[in-house]
This record gives structure tokens, sequence and C-alpha cells, in this order.
């Protein structure tokens, strides 16, 4: 069995997954994330100064692809798999990390699109895993009954940073709201932005309407999505976004920027989707947006089961890293 080192800016809920999987087949893995300045938190503890090359590892795995940069003395000396989270693959990458990553012995991402800008960045399309990193449909599925809310609530469940454009939606929310009365704005998730977005709020008399919430749990967030009208997604780039297939299995309304990641991930589905920085566009998907009715409902199904089981995709990464291991 492999030790693996993994590297990552926030251990969130799909990082602990990937390290669990891993454990899972009985892999070690010892999981840090990094806090800048060549500093690495695991947690709890600091770890003092930058991670060297002699660090006991089999393997390392480190994402997103800005990061790779932080570790070019450490892939010198040990095997490298990198993690593209989706937008990392659109930022500019430096001439270090490009490096790192040209020279990994394996890359993963979450859809085809991305494989592509992979590609176009001079990674070997052969040492490339793509797969959805995929949801629990045991938690996230529709409601036993497709009920329709007796008020329009609209739920975002990104992060509070500038590139998934929570202000753009707020306003644009605002352009309608006397029109919907019944309408409700919940923004769920902590970030640099978050008082931005709740001064933004009162600057235009939303306080009442635009609600900025914490993050919960997931099956608590399985609840929201299967009562709520839709998901409201404005990033500007993106991968096959988590937030989207749990808002797909429960059976919300599908309000997303159109980028070719979310259409790949769609498929067939049924949503409103509106170019980046169109608010015209974006106000009159609010007005038009409804819960999918049964038979959208069920094609969203089919499309999960295809590609956004997490229990499935599992073992296509444990897989993709092994065999690195094994290169």
């Amino acid at each position: 069995m492999a030790h693996i080192l993994y590297l990552t800016d926030t251990l969130g809920i799909h990082d602990r997954r990937f390290c669990a999987a891993l454990a899972h087949r009985g892999h070690r893995v010892s999981k840090f994330a990094y806090r800048g300045s060549g500093t690495w938190w695991d947690g709890v503890n600091v770890v003092d100064g930058k991670l060297l090359g002699d660090i006991s590892a089999d393997l390392v795995q480190v994402g997103p692809l800005t990061l790779l940069e932080e570790v070019a003395d450490l892939a010198t000396t040990h095997s490298v798999v990198a993690t593209c989270w989706g937008s990392d693959a659109y930022m500019l990458l430096s001439a270090t990390a490009l490096r790192v990553l040209r020279g990994a012995r394996a890359v993963i991402c979450d859809c085809q699109c991305i494989v592509e800008r992979l590609v176009q960045m001079g990674v070997p399309r052969d040492c490339i895993t793509s797969f959805a990193w995929g949801i629990d449909l045991g938690t996230f599925h529709p409601p036993s009954r497709n009920r329709i809310p007796g008020r329009r609530v609209f739920v975002s469940t990104r992060s509070l940073e500038p590139l998934y454009e929570h202000a753009f939606v707020v306003r644009a929310f605002s352009e309608v709201a006397s029109v919907m009365p019944e309408a409700e704005l919940r923004l769920y998730g902590t970030g640099s932005l978050r008082k931005d977005i709740r001064d933004l709020a009162r600057e235009l008399c939303l306080p009442g309407t635009v609600h900025i919430r914490n993050p919960v749990s997931e099956s608590e967030l399985a609840i929201i999505l299967r009562s709520a009208t839709a998901w409201i997604n404005a990033a500007r780039t993106d991968g096959t976004s988590v937030s989207l297939l749990q808002a797909m299995a429960s059976g919300a309304g599908i309000i997303s920027t159109d980028v070719e990641c979310t259409r790949e991930a769609l498929g067939d589905v049924n949503a409103w989707l509106f170019e980046s920085g169109d608010r015209s566009s974006l106000r009159q998907a609010l007005l038009e947006a409804r819960r999918m009715d049964s038979q959208e409902t069920a094609v969203a199904w089919e499309r999960l089961v295809e590609m956004g089981d997490w229990s499935k995709n599992a073992e296509i990464y444990v897989q993709a890293v092994e065999s690195a291991c094994d290169r």
C-alpha cells in the first residue's frame, strides 16, 4: 500500500471523499492545506516552512493547479498527481506550475471540456483521467411528491468569492423583486465577499428577501433543494459543479451561466442558461424558472446515475492514483 501526501488549498468535502476512498483501499493518506507564504496546515497544527523533497511519501496529489508552483521542489523527487478542479484550468499559471503539470504522472479532472483545456496546456492526453466528482444519490434525490412551494425560493450554494458573481445575482434579483413579492434569494456560503454582499442587499432594500446563511450539512442541503424553486449560479467558468449535480438530483430548476462544462453536465436536462454578465437574461430566467416536473426529474436522475454517482466514480479515482503509483 502507498503513502500519499494530499495537498490542497482548503480541505473541503470532496478532498475528504478522495482521501477516504484512498484510505478505504488501504493506502496511508497525509492531508495538508496551503495557507500561503510557504506554510501548510493539517487542519490543526502548523507545519513550519515549505514542504521539502525529503518527505517520505510514495506520491503527492496536489490541486488546484495554482498550487503546483509551491511543490516544484517536491516534484523533483516524488511522483505527482495533479487535481484540476475546473475553474483553475482557466487561470494563468506560472511557468513553474505548467512545468510541474506537464510532468505529472497523472492529472484528474471532472469533465471532457477540461480534458481538452488541459491538452491545450500541454498535458499528454493519456495522462488525464476525467470523471465527475459526483454526489451521494442516497442523500440527494427528488421529493417523494413533487409539490409547488408556496414561495419562489432561489438558492445558491457556491462560496462567496468573486468567481461566483453573487453581487451580479443580487442586483438582477432586486430588479424583479417588485413583480415577485413572494420571492426569496438564499445564499448558503462563506467567503471574502460575505459582508460586501450583505451590505449590497441592504443598499438595494432587500434585507428581508436576500438571506446569507452559513453552509449546512449535506442532509440539510438536500431538504432545502427539494423545496427550492431553483438553484442559481453565475460563475464565469466552471467544471462539473457538484452543487449543480445536487440541485439536479433534488428536482430544483437550474439557472446558470451558459458555459461548456455546465452544458456537458446537464446533457438533456432542461435549464435556464444565460451568458455571463447578461443581467437581462438572468432577470428573465428568474421570472420563468420553476421546479422540474416529473418527466424532467426522471431525465435528470437518469443523467446522474450515468455520470454523477460518487459510489461508482470513487473507484475511477482510486484506480487513477494507483496507476500513477505504479508508473
